[in-house]
């Protein structure tokens, strides 16, 4: 990239402007002061996240085209008065505590020159949630006598300034060479090996062997790679086998706006790249919309045309947010210790870690660590799990004493927020057809100290039931049925969901769904509650099975914010509060919706 390109010259304004608000913010250090009165918190470095450009895009589009990104991953716009601001994704923290600073006034920092206030979390901003849309000027950082010169900048680049997305467009560019280009080509193998075996990341990256040292940059790359697959292939043209290995890495690097389109010949000169974003071009400019959006983000046109029928112009956004890179979040086991305590624990050794926005055991890493090596994991004192999932077992609402079934339990993730929610109090059963899974189960329990439940496996239609479950019929408080589904809602995570998903799959599921449901229904006690989860988005898998089982008679929709309450009920259950959804792109966590029905009597002869 040439030094006399707009980005470039962005990139050292902001420089100039980050030293001095470094420098500012030192000489007010005694100022900035965490909630606990920390007499340690001085901001040692300006560290911010990038907020997404389509999330900005949504809400404010008129600011998106006068939008410059900030090199440290935070986005500067000049709003219609001509004030500059940035806005950031995560909160700064006190790096003895991991809570958010204290606010502070900007005439208490300003030098006459320019102002620095803290930024709150973009999904979180304070205690009461205050959206994005809300801010007040002087909730912003601002630029004060900087302003003219990067209004004149976004003005005279205001087209080029548009063309990668803000996230990546000053990161340090990561390309796999040597050892990790090696390690990439060997587990996307492993993926293309058996396409029937449905390869999941993790098993291709164990089974590439990927040298620890490079561990994170291959996987990340494989993530991108899988998400930008189906572009990639689409705009490239005939190619060596030997050669698409590195010819996808670089175009999903370039798909993703981590890469200059200009620099992907340098590290893959294998590929015709001009004529690559010819093609791309040519194939996002279709006049039809469902074929526009699937090469824009890299799906197959089946689900995209799903995707526009149910979101409309939100359906791109949607995309790219479950595309981005995931945090890293952790659930509390309060059986071993409460989220505070751990939390503490964490920041004694270093750790940057801050709690959840919305579960109340949930704990977000701000960086890449090995925690399967920390010693509160050896002694089952937390469990990775996202944030939108553990939100689960709070809408479960667990009474005391109770008899709960967990219906499709997996490997046991919502089991074990189950069991730490009963206190190892009642009974909880944990079914699922899969005997392996329940093994695991069990030594996640094991390792937990969940005591109260049992397991069994997911008794056919014909076959005759274990005794304990004969007894269960009727009388369960609580019955969990975390579905079977789609997955999109995981994509973040899990992106080769991508390769197997074919528009038969999505027409079969909500059939499966509801016959799960039926099966589930006859141990819900009279009053008690039946609890409907997914990691999907689509509304054929979620409220359409929901309204299919109450049409049947004997169920009653529960509101799911008066279910949560909280911050999670305000935030996570749209605006008419039936449901709990979440979004990647709303929420930063995965995918999810989830329904509570109550028991009212028989269903309808």
């Amino acid at each position: 990239m040439s030094q006399a390109d707009p980005h470039s010259q962005l990139e050292a304004f902001y420089a100039r402007v980050e030293a001095r608000a470094k420098a500012l913010s030192a000489r007010h250090a005694e100022r900035l002061q965490c909630r606990k009165g920390c007499s340690a918190c001085c901001l040692d470095d300006i560290t911010v996240f990038t907020l997404e450009a389509e999330h900005i895009r949504a809400r404010h589009p008129e600011l998106l085209a006068k939008g410059a990104p900030h090199p440290r991953g935070a986005c500067a716009f000049l709003d219609e008065s001509g004030a500059c601001r940035i806005y950031a994704e995560r909160p700064y923290v006190c790096r003895t505590h991991g809570l958010p600073l204290a606010w502070v006034e900007e005439r208490e920092l300003s030098d006459g020159e320019s102002e620095f206030v803290e930024l709150r979390d973009i999904c979180h901003l304070n205690e009461a949630g205050t959206p994005l849309e809300e801010l007040a000027p002087e909730d912003c950082w601002r630029i004060g006598s900087h302003e003219g010169e990067l209004r004149a900048l976004q003005q005279a680049h205001a087209g080029n300034l548009q063309r990668v997305s803000l996230r990546s467009l000053f990161a340090r560019v990561e390309v796999c060479e040597g050892d990790a280009e090696r390690a990439f080509a060997r587990a996307l193998r492993a993926l293309d090996a058996d396409p029937a075996a449905h390869t999941s990341l993790h098993e291709a990256l164990q089974q590439a062997d990927v040298p620890p040292p490079q561990r994170a940059l291959v996987r990340e790359s494989l993530r991108l790679a899988l998400h930008h697959e189906g572009r990639v292939r689409a705009s490239i043209p005939r190619l060596l086998p030997a050669h698409w290995p590195r010819a996808l890495h670089i175009g999903s690097l370039v798909f993703a706006g981590a890469l200059d389109p200009a620099r992907a010949a340098q590290f893959c000169p294998a590929v015709p790249w001009d004529e690559v974003w010819a093609r791309d071009a040519a194939r996002r400019a279709d006049p039809d919309p469902a074929r526009a959006l699937a090469q824009s983000v890299g799906i197959a046109p089946f689900l995209a045309e799903r995707l526009l029928a149910q979101y409309g112009d939100e359906a791109a956004t949607l995309v790219r947010g479950w595309q981005q890179r995931p945090a890293r979040a952790l659930r509390a086991n309060t059986l071993v210790q409460d989220r505070d305590t751990l939390l503490t624990a964490l920041h004694g050794r270093g750790v940057r870690a801050v709690r959840g926005a919305f579960a109340k055991a949930s704990i977000v890493l701000n960086a890449e660590y090995e925690f399967h090596r920390w010693p509160e994991a050896e002694r089952g004192g937390f469990e990775l799990q996202d944030e939108a999932s553990q939100l689960v077992a709070e809408l479960v609402a667990v009474p005391a004493r109770a008899l709960v079934i967990d219906w499709c339990a997996g490997a046991g993730g919502k089991t074990l927020a189950l069991g730490a929610a009963m206190g190892n109090r009642g009974r909880l059963l944990a079914l699922d057809r899969n005997q392996r899974r329940l093994a695991e189960l069990k030594r996640r329990c094991a390792r937990a100290g969940v005591q109260n439940f049992s397991s069994f496996v997911t008794p056919r239609a014909d076959a005759p039931l274990h005794p304990e479950l004969q007894r269960a019929l009727g009388k369960a408080a609580r019955v969990l049925v975390d579905a079977p589904c789609s997955g999109l809602g995981s994509l973040r995570r899990k992106p080769e969901i991508l390769r197997k998903l074919d528009a038969a799959t999505l027409a079969r599921l909500p059939r499966e769904q509801l016959e799960i449901l039926r099966a589930a229904a006859p141990y819900v006690a009279p009053g008690g509650r039946l609890v409907y989860t997914t990691c999907t988005l689509l509304a054929a898998e979620n409220e359409g099975v929901v309204e299919a089982l109450l049409a049947e008679g004997g169920w009653r929709l529960l509101n799911a914010r008066e279910v949560l309450g909280g911050v999670a009920g305000d935030k996570c259950t749209g605006a008419d509060g039936r449901y709990l959804r979440m979004y990647p792109h709303q929420h930063g966590t995965d995918g999810f919706f989830g329904a509570v029905l109550e028991k009212t009597s028989e269903k309808k002869a």
